[in-house]
């Protein structure tokens, strides 16, 4: 392992090309002429055949949700597939395919199993509760409800939505949005904090020569490391997320960093000749294709880049600034051999080098 250290007056332009799709910051760009749009209301399908019971939704909803209504569940999941709503509440008990029926349809079906389903059923029908919940439902509501209580649960329905479709779907670790607002959330406290960039070296040569499903298990192997190191080093105040392929984030403490990141690094290193052919594991490199030349070249081992960008060392605003530091720091960091870490050590000054 090796550590290094690289003044940071000579990092790229925030705008520079690369740095934006590095943390996947491309609505980061200043925005369009006129402001943002408005956002939309959420799409809400409510399916019971009891008008009154579809009058109090209503009311409690509306300016919250923009909704359609159909009067069971075969209606329902027409409804489903014209309107494509956001999310669903719909009775247990109705005519023809009954609610329970309805979620099963919807939770089996591959374009529409996230959708949040939520339960209306009658308070003593328990039987009711547990057959829905078992059908897929992600929540219930007793009749009669409190139409604020409603409101609280779809939304709170929504949100988990939104925050499971925006994990990556290998690893499961925070991706998009997450990792923007956990940069942008860190930023706005003030405290000096550590924004560590992972990248596996030699990847594409490994995914080239060994296949997709062995290069998605090391990617699920390093994202486990991450999470187990992070959580044994650092404990839950450490953020991981997975930007995309192999390129992971990490955010901690200043005083946090060193410790975990050299953790990181033994680790991987300890572990990572596992997912060789016991031949290769031996010789130390693989023999493929080099997609530049595409004549056969040697490959060492897969190795860790680190890249430290620690906020008490520039200027950083926004998360442009983070990923463009990163990315300065990546390009030093591939030029040195095996699992490295590569910190902006030089504090920041007002004047340019």
């Amino acid at each position: 392992m090796q550590v290094g250290s690289a003044a940071p007056a000579r990092r790229p332009c925030p705008r520079a090309p690369g740095c934006g799709t590095m943390f996947g910051l491309s609505q980061y760009a200043l925005p369009p002429t006129g402001g943002p749009p408005m956002p939309q209301l959420p799409k809400l399908l409510i399916v019971d055949d009891n008008p009154s019971i579809l009058l109090v939704v209503k009311a409690a909803l509306r300016g919250y949700f923009r909704f359609e209504t159909a009067p069971d569940g075969l209606r329902g999941w027409e409804m489903v597939q014209s309107f494509e709503p956001d999310i669903v509440l719909s009775d247990y008990s109705m005519p023809g395919m009954n609610g329970e029926e309805f979620c099963r349809k919807l939770k089996t079906d591959p374009a529409r199993h996230h959708l949040p389903f939520v339960m209306l059923t009658a308070l003593v029908d328990v039987d009711d509760i547990v057959r829905g919940l078992q059908a897929g439902a992600d929540d219930y509501m007793c009749k009669p409800f409190s139409p604020a209580e409603l409101r609280v649960r779809l939304q709170t329905q929504l949100r988990r939505r939104d925050h499971d479709l925006q994990a990556d779907p290998l690893t499961l670790l925070p991706s998009g949005d997450l990792i923007r607002s956990e940069l942008a959330r860190r930023l706005e406290v003030g405290a000096p904090f550590a924004a560590t960039y992972a990248d596996l070296d030699h990847f594409k040569a490994f995914a080239d020569y060994y296949g997709f499903l062995r290069a998605s298990d090391v990617i699920r192997h390093t994202a486990a490391l991450l999470q187990k190191t992070a959580l044994e080093t650092v404990g839950r105040s450490a953020f991981v997320g997975h930007i995309a392929g192999d390129d992971f984030l990490l955010t901690c403490t200043i005083e946090e960093a060193d410790p975990l990141c050299r953790a990181i690094v033994e680790a991987f290193d300890a572990g990572i000749a596992a997912f060789y052919d016991p031949e290769d594991a031996r010789a130390g490199f693989i023999l493929a294709n080099s997609r530049d030349t595409g004549q056969k070249k040697r490959y060492p081992l897969l190795s860790l880049s680190l890249c430290v960008v620690r906020s008490d060392r520039e200027k950083l605003t926004t998360p442009y600034d983070i990923a463009a530091s990163a990315l300065w720091l990546k390009e030093r960091g591939k030029r040195q051999p095996g699992s490295v870490i590569v910190t902006n050590a030089v504090p920041a000054t007002d004047e340019p080098s």
